[in-house]
């Protein structure tokens, strides 16, 4: 080791680039973060961190209007988006300054060096930054470049006219009328929190229902919860054009229904793209380091290694990793092979993924059409948030547990969550299916009452009913003498 300048360089520091460069130095290996920016990357800056706290926020509007309905009066309530928009920025500060700066990281002996990194052979990396040029040399080198927003291109429109999630957060103004080209998850997420701020929101979908990935009713019980708060969803439709006159921009959309072609015209103060990411990886001449890539990331193995042996990628620019939650996974995996020897491997199949709306939507494992396309035999458990004590309580009755099973061993094979709290509940399925657990056992858990995750158990309760046929539960009662008649418990089941 001692003939390069480092045991591991790790270029990029958002998610995946902090996890790997703490993990390494932890482990006793000198360790060198190159940032071309400021550490904490996309979740930090422009994702997970404001958009959650603008989020919350628009939560809390939503909570104060509903204070009515249960004789809380606030009178003379208004909204100063400029001071909503501070503190979404001083949340990311704090978070940067506690835990991403250079000065934190350097209390874990995490060398920082701002600049832009790129090859110049498998060992070797030249970065350029204010400091001027430096030429590095590491035994290992981890790729956590990230990845940037898709720009969308319009005819007729400049593309300074178009925000994306890298500016959005900037604003200090409140739009009127917001445009959004994307139904996903960053599409959702943010039209609801600016619908909720006092915009007129407008999400246009090429496909033909929001979050593409969900289960369909799950997305659609979503839809019609955005809706019901004044949000247009304009779905199946493309952009042909666009143009700006003043201060309003014009979108020329086409919808095919039936055999003709409709047009409309979208009138906005303000456009936000969000169609997706991609992988930053132009500029780093992974050529010369033998690294094997195309426009959707670094090809990369079970362990995040790439092509070229000691070197590895994590995260958003790496094929296969679109969460925060997987970054760090994959950070973990590829330090465990690089400095501790051990096989490891990233987790790929059981991955919770959220959108947080209100509701929220939240799943694990294998949806229905998958299910159906591989011809195994599952059966369905449907329950409605409705029949969850505390979500009466609250107020929050607007969701369902939805969970696909094996039918003779109860093992689960995937679940969709639509309501308050999704996100937290689909851990709780994720850990029984990475160990195995089936419905029954989550059913034979004894859950505190009234909590949020007593739905989770009641769902599973149902299995008692599906797997036991009404024959033989009748056949039961006369052998008993048991005079009342087989029910099943509350929510739909569906064998497939």
């Amino acid at each position: 080791m001692s003939n390069y300048d480092y045991d591991v360089i790790v270029i990029g520091g958002g998610a995946a680039g902090l996890t790997a460069s703490g993990m390494a130095s932890s482990l006793g290996a000198r360790t060198l973060l190159v940032e071309a920016d400021r550490p904490g990357g996309d979740c930090t800056w422009t994702g997970c961190v404001p958009s959650k706290r603008l989020l919350r926020i628009a939560q809390t509007v939503k909570e104060i209007s509903l204070g009515e309905e249960v004789g809380l009066h606030v009178e003379n309530f208004t909204i100063d988006f400029s001071k909503v928009m501070e503190s979404v920025r001083s949340v990311r500060e704090e978070i940067y300054a506690e835990s991403d700066s250079p000065e934190a990281l350097a209390k874990h002996n995490v060398e920082v060096l701002k600049g832009r990194a790129s090859f110049i052979d498998p060992h070797r990396l030249q970065v350029v930054g204010t400091g001027g040029e430096r030429e590095l040399s590491a035994r290992y080198v981890v790729i956590c470049a990230g990845a940037a927003p898709r720009l969308l291109e319009i005819e007729g429109l400049q593309p300074e006219l178009i925000q994306t999630s890298e500016s959005i957060f900037e604003l200090k103004a409140l739009p009127s009328r917001l445009a959004i080209v994307g139904g996903g998850a960053i599409g959702v997420e943010l039209g609801q929190a600016f619908q909720r701020l006092g915009s007129n929101v407008t999400i246009v979908e090429a496909g033909e229902s929001i979050l593409s990935n969900a289960e369909p009713e799950v997305a659609e019980l979503l839809a019609d919860k955005l809706r019901g708060e004044g949000i247009s969803l304009l779905l199946n439709q493309r952009i042909l054009s666009g143009r700006a006159e003043g201060d309003c921009i014009q979108l020329q959309l086409q919808k095919n229904e039936s055999d003709r072609l409709a047009t409309e015209v979208l009138e906005s103060d303000l456009l936000l793209a969000a169609v997706g990411r991609l992988p930053n990886v132009a500029g780093l001449n992974l050529e010369s380091a033998g690294v094997d890539y195309d426009e959707t990331g670094i090809t990369i193995n079970h362990s995040c290694q790439t092509s070229t042996s000691h070197i590895y990628a994590c995260g958003d620019i790496a094929k296969g990793s679109d969460f925060t939650h997987v970054a760090e996974n994959m950070a973990k995996t590829a330090i465990t092979r690089i400095l501790l020897k051990i096989p490891s491997t990233w987790e790929r199949s059981l991955i919770p993924a959220i959108t947080y709306t209100d509701p929220e939507v939240a799943q694990v494992g294998m949806r229905m059409a998958d299910l159906k396309k591989s011809g195994k035999a599952f059966n369905t458990i449907r329950f409605p948030y409705s029949h969850i004590d505390r979500a009466r309580i609250e107020g929050r009755g607007d969701g369902m547990i939805l969970v696909h099973y094996l039918p003779l061993t109860g093992k689960i094979l995937g679940a969709h969550i639509v309501g308050a709290h999704a996100g937290e509940l689909i851990h709780e399925i994720a850990l029984a299916m990475r160990n195995s657990l089936s419905l029954r056992e989550i059913s034979n858990t004894v859950h505190a009452y009234p909590s949020w995750s007593q739905g989770v158990r009641r769902a599973a309760d149902q299995i008692y009913v599906q797997t036991g046929s009404a024959g033989a539960l009748k056949m039961l009662g006369k052998v008993f003498g048991y005079r009342g008649e087989v029910s099943k418990i509350i929510g739909t089941d569906e064998v497939v």
